[in-house]
């Protein structure tokens, strides 16, 4: 299912500078909600309405396995860093822990993540 994905994390992991980690960008298959989404013409203000929206994101969150995949992907020693209301989890380990994290069943898709450089402004 995956193996683009581990085509990529292989070539990263020859490219990487020895003291970078290996990252992953795992996409979490997202809760079933049974309310449809807020009209904005329910609301007085841009507010309310934008509350309504993060509380529906809450609630797929809450829905979906993302805390408990973040948690077995930290029992594998794995560094989790979670995405709130994205449905994403950014994981940094070594090559074989991340394969194993590619074979949760929770992990819809997955992405080599790569380092970015902050640029300083002029």
């Amino acid at each position: 299912m995956h193996e683009e994905t581990v085509a990529k994390l292989l070539e990263a992991s020859r490219n990487r500078a020895p003291a970078s980690p290996l990252r992953l960008i795992l996409a979490v298959r997202e809760g079933a909600v049974l309310r449809p989404p807020p009209n904005p013409d329910q609301f007085d203000s841009r507010i309310e309405y934008r509350r309504a929206l993060i509380a529906r994101q809450e609630e797929k969150a809450a829905a979906s396995d993302i805390s408990g995949l973040a948690g077995r992907l930290s029992n594998l020693g794995l560094k989790v860093i979670t995405g709130r209301l994205t449905h994403t989890i950014v994981v940094e380990g070594e090559m074989d822990t991340l394969l194993k994290a590619l074979e949760d069943d929770a992990v819809v898709s997955a992405a080599p993540g790569e380092d970015m450089e902050l640029i300083r402004p002029l």
